[in-house]
């Protein structure tokens, strides 16, 4: 009598994540090296800005083609035939923006003002919906936002192309940083499981207080700054985004879906915690930079957390 192979736990899942991501750290770096190189050329305004992001074009319909073509070959009906032609359809599109990247950048430009107003109208919509949660109004500002962009390049093909430009070129700049920040750390850290709690963690990175005592007075002063000075860099330059409020967008979700569920629930949990703790620190009066510098500090237990698959504490 057989038996059913067990599925592998959550924790297993996490530990084979993280372990993976310490054997490839150089898939990211490449990735973040050319996200910011693409960003640069975007950044120069001319004409090879057009064809890249033409060409960018391309490699998403290529990708997403690709995509369906394998999801035709594992659906079973009729919807398999849609999922086909789509994907035969993406792949052409792909080709034409390859072969001219300045007509597809183009064609992208004369509809972005519509694509604004749809996604504008859509978070309105979805805002006023939900208003029962804490943070709505954040939704329905980015939809006024995005409403007010439609308007202010509609009718200026110059407008439209230049918001493409910079759109695209900002965009590919946070991702690759990003990327950079993250595997910078892995890098300079190394295996998180030779520090037994994430207090030794931040004494390794100089995010704790320094201290001078005398009998039996304490005083604390500035961070010791005696640890790793890029891991640390990298940390409180992060810290940074916390000003915030705490938010999943749609294409964090999306890229976040691959995730086991025990790392996604670290991320937002650190997400309310730090982008609360920076809110209140700031109304208390604190420097910008001390309040960035608490966050930062914060952020390494998390990233800890995630890092050796424990459970922290949060006071």
């Amino acid at each position: 009598m057989s038996t059913a192979t067990p599925l592998p736990s959550s924790d297993a899942l996490t530990y084979e994540f993280v372990a993976a991501m310490r054997r490839l750290w150089w898939v990211p770096l490449i990735l973040g090296i050319c996200w910011v190189i693409f960003s640069l050329i975007v950044f120069r305004f001319d004409v090879h800005s057009v064809n890249a992001v033409g060409i960018l074009v391309g490699i998403v319909f290529l990708v997403a083609g690709l995509e369906e073509l394998l999801t035709a070959g594992a659906v079973i009906g009729g919807w398999r035939w849609l999922h086909a032609i789509l994907g035969v359809a993406l792949i052409v599109g792909a080709i034409v923006s390859f072969v001219h990247p300045g007509n597809t950048f183009l064609a992208l430009a004369e509809i972005i003002g519509w694509l604004l107003l749809i996604k504008g109208l859509f978070d309105i919509v979805l805002a006023l919906s939900n208003r029962q949660l804490e943070l709505w109004w954040t939704r329905l500002v980015l939809g006024l936002v995005e409403l007010a962009l439609a308007f202010l390049v509609s009718g200026d093909l110059d407008k439209r192309a230049l918001f493409v430009l910079i759109f695209v070129g900002a965009t590919a700049m946070l991702r690759g940083v990003a990327l950079i920040a993250a595997i910078t750390l892995v890098a300079e850290i190394g295996d998180f499981h030779r520090f037994a709690n994430p207090r030794h963690l931040m004494a390794y990175l100089g995010l704790t207080p320094s201290e001078r005592s005398s009998g039996a007075k304490t005083r604390r002063g500035a961070i010791t700054k005696a640890g790793n000075t890029r891991a640390r860099r990298m940390l409180v330059e992060s810290a940074w985004t916390y000003r915030l409020p705490a938010r999943i967008g749609a294409e964090i979700l999306k890229r976040n879906e691959s995730l086991p569920q025990q790392i996604k629930d670290i991320a937002w949990k650190a997400q309310l915690r730090l982008c609360a703790r920076h809110r209140r620190l700031a109304r208390a009066g604190k420097p910008v930079n001390v309040v960035n510098v608490a966050i930062a500090r914060e952020l390494s237990a998390f990233v800890w957390a995630i890092a050796t698959n424990e459970h922290i504490a949060i006071a």
